[in-house]
């Protein structure tokens, strides 16, 4: 698993930041007040995808899935 390499984890962390969606979503998604709340799916590996093979790297992501949880 990623948290059990911290380089990788760096390196995912970055990339995703390069994603100025992922960043707006991460910037405002706490406003929504859901608790225990994810970024997950398409837009995670396809940002690493389309980084890896030079693409722009919201190519190719329709939509990003934001998923929660409650007690």
């Amino acid at each position: 698993m990623i948290e059990e390499n911290p380089v990788l984890a760096k390196r995912l962390e970055k990339t995703l930041a390069k994603n100025n969606i992922i960043t707006e979503i991460m910037k405002r998604a706490p406003d929504l007040g859901i608790p225990n709340w994810y970024l997950v799916a398409g837009c995670v590996a396809q940002t690493v995808w389309n980084e890896l093979h030079d693409f722009p790297l919201a190519s190719n992501i329709r939509d990003y899935d934001l998923v929660y949880y409650d007690d």
